[in-house]
């Protein structure tokens, strides 16, 4: 559902489908079959830097979920597992925010979903 990557500056809020990186929610949204959400993993090829940080969020239905999670300092990835149950048509998409002093970075990233049988 996920796959790419994407340049994201220092200070952005930035939204990731299917179509790629969109600075509204609402263009970002995918519309995935019924299943659930079983690991979402991030990073980026820098660290964001001391003091800085890069979060990542899933959105379904545009609101944000508890499948979330930070990399900060000198890390580069990080993930969740927390599982998140969908619908047919639910819509999905990740939100980044990257903090104001963070380094410029090229982020990247999965989505483990898995159909329901």
């Amino acid at each position: 559902m996920i796959g790419g990557i994407w340049p994201i500056e220092p200070g952005s809020t930035v939204y990731i489908g299917g179509g790629g990186p969109d600075t509204r929610l609402e263009a970002a949204q995918t519309p995935v079959p019924q299943g659930t959400v079983k690991r979402l993993r991030f990073g980026a090829d820098v660290a964001p830097g001391s003091g800085q940080s890069f979060s990542y969020t899933l959105f379904k239905n545009g609101v944000a979920t508890s499948c979330t999670f930070a990399v900060t300092g000198s890390s580069r990835k990080g993930g969740s597992d927390v599982e998140v149950t969908c619908n047919d048509g639910d819509e999905l998409c990740v939100r980044v925010v990257t903090s104001a002093g963070a380094q410029r970075a090229n982020h990247s990233g999965s989505l483990q979903f898995a159909p329901a049988v």
